[in-house]
């Protein structure tokens, strides 16, 4: 059960918030969010990382300064 009674989130949605602003791409998101949760819950809960990406998927691409793409760009192949 993935459930926190003394939190306000479960431990789940804590871990992911925190990995969503502390990470860049979202695969290192779900890792560190999975890792994060065995560690508080002390391996008693171990959330499934699934994927099927074929690409990087970059969070917060203007902290670093690379260019970035909406839906309609990512087609035509131009940044906006």
């Amino acid at each position: 059960m993935v459930e926190d009674p003394d939190e306000l989130h479960s431990r789940l949605m804590t871990a992911l918030l925190t990995q969503m602003d502390s990470s860049r791409g979202i695969e290192e998101v779900f890792n560190n969010t999975q890792n994060a949760v065995v560690t508080a819950s002390q391996g008693q809960q171990t959330p499934v990382v699934s994927s099927t990406l074929t690409e990087s998927v970059d969070l917060w691409a203007e902290r670093s300064g690379v260019p970035v793409f909406s839906a309609g760009s990512a087609v035509s192949g131009r940044s906006e």
